[in-house]
């Protein structure tokens, strides 16, 4: 199990912690852009454009990963991996939780419970980085979430 851990009790900034892993998942100020420190590696999350719907995780070797919104309307990402394709997608229609399923990947997403914004992690994964984008895309929906309430 992952721990991710908010950085402070008003930030999107998290922690991920657990099972030999360490990262820090970091957002821009007023941007859906940010950074992912996953052990001695540090990623970029670039979006694809003030109006578009992908993002890429960039590292000193290049694109990672690429995560593409199905429609605007669902919270589901397509994301070419390394390892290859997976999806995330909510879990049922009303809750925070997020799935990620595909190429050896069978991850649970969870926030700790309603009120919170502590989360953990669950489930088979085969490239940390690449969990931790998708970490980064489900916390992203749930800030947007936030936002708009």
């Amino acid at each position: 199990m992952i721990a991710c851990t908010p950085a402070s009790l008003l930030s999107w900034n998290f922690r991920l912690t657990g099972g030999g892993h360490a990262a820090e998942v970091t957002y821009n100020w007023l941007s859906e852009q940010g950074r992912i420190q996953a052990g001695p590696e540090t990623f970029q999350v670039i979006k694809q454009g003030m109006l578009s719907g992908t993002w890429t995780l960039q590292g000193p070797d290049g694109v990672r990963a690429k995560a593409v919104k199905s429609t605007p309307l669902t919270r589901t990402f397509e994301i070419e991996t390394s390892s290859g394709p997976v999806t995330l997608r909510a879990e049922s229609l009303m809750g925070r939780t997020m799935v990620l399923l595909g190429s050896g990947y069978g991850c649970r997403i969870a926030p700790a419970h309603w009120f919170t914004r502590r989360a953990t992690i669950e489930g088979d994964f085969r490239d940390f980085p690449s969990l931790c984008f998708a970490f980064w895309l489900t916390s992203l929906l749930w800030r947007r979430n936030a936002q708009s309430s």
